[in-house]
C-alpha cells in the first residue's frame, strides 16, 4: 500500500456480507460489515484506466442510519454527512487496496458528492418488478 496505514484499512475495508447495491461495469454502490462488524457503504468516485485502478470513497455508518438508508427513508448524501468516518480509497483491478485516507465530509470534492435525491435504487429485499 503506498499511502494509509493497515488500521485505516481495516477499517474501511468491507470483509463479510458484501452486497452490491447497485452495478454498472463495476460496483457503483456497495455494502458490508469491516473486520470489527461495523456497516460500511461504499461507492465508485471513479475509474483512473491508466493507472489500472478504481477510487471509491468507504462510509462506516450506523445501524439504524443504513436502515433508513436502504428503506429510502434517507438519501446517500444525507447518509455521507452523518458517517461515523469517510474513507477514499484506491483499489487495482485485482482488488488490491493501493490507498487508504481518511477524511472528512467537507473535504470531499462537490463534483464527486451525491445528489440531494439519491436514494437507495431498490431496497434490499424487496423485488424491483
Amino acid at each position: 500500500m503506498k499511502n494509509g496505514s493497515n488500521s485505516l484499512i481495516v477499517k474501511a475495508q468491507i470483509q463479510r456480507d458484501y452486497t452490491v447495491l447497485h452495478f454498472d461495469e463495476f460496483p457503483i454502490l456497495l455494502s458490508g460489515k469491516n473486520r470489527f462488524a461495523e456497516q460500511v457503504v461504499g461507492s465508485l468516485i471513479c475509474e483512473q484506466h491508466a493507472e489500472g485502478m478504481l477510487e471509491y470513497f468507504h462510509s462506516l455508518v450506523t445501524a439504524e442510519d443504513f436502515d433508513a438508508f436502504i428503506h429510502q427513508k434517507l438519501t446517500y448524501l444525507d447518509l455521507m454527512k452523518k458517517a461515523l468516518q469517510i474513507f477514499h480509497l484506491k483499489v487495482s483491478y485485482k482488488g488490491e487496496i493501493l490507498v487508504c485516507k481518511q477524511l472528512a465530509f467537507n473535504q470531499i470534492p462537490s463534483d464527486h458528492l451525491p445528489s440531494k435525491s439519491s436514494f437507495c435504487p431498490t431496497p434490499l429485499g424487496v423485488p424491483a418488478f
